[in-house]
C-alpha cells in the first residue's frame, strides 16, 4: 500500500462499496480469491485481491491502482 501510495481510508471504501472483478476462483489451498474494484476520486480505480480463508478469516493479498497512470 505504501509503495503505491494507496491508503488505509481507500482500502476501505473498496471494500465498502467496490464490485467483485471476476467470479471468486477457488485457490489450491481450497480458499476462495477475489478481486474488489472501486473508482475513487480524482478518477483513478483501486483494486483490493482478497483471499477468504477456511478459518473464516480475510487476508488483503494486495491493493493495486486499475489504470496504469
Amino acid at each position: 500500500m505504501d509503495a503505491r501510495g494507496i491508503t488505509d481510508a481507500q482500502v476501505f471504501e473498496v471494500l465498502k462499496k467496490g464490485q467483485v472483478f471476476d467470479p471468486p476462483s477457488l485457490t489450491k489451498f481450497g480458499e476462495w480469491e477475489c478481486k474488489i474494484i472501486e473508482p475513487l476520486r480524482g478518477g483513478r480505480s483501486v483494486g483490493v485481491a482478497l483471499v477468504f480463508l477456511k478459518a473464516g478469516k480475510l487476508f488483503l493479498k494486495t491493493v493495486e491502482w486499475e489504470d496504469l497512470k
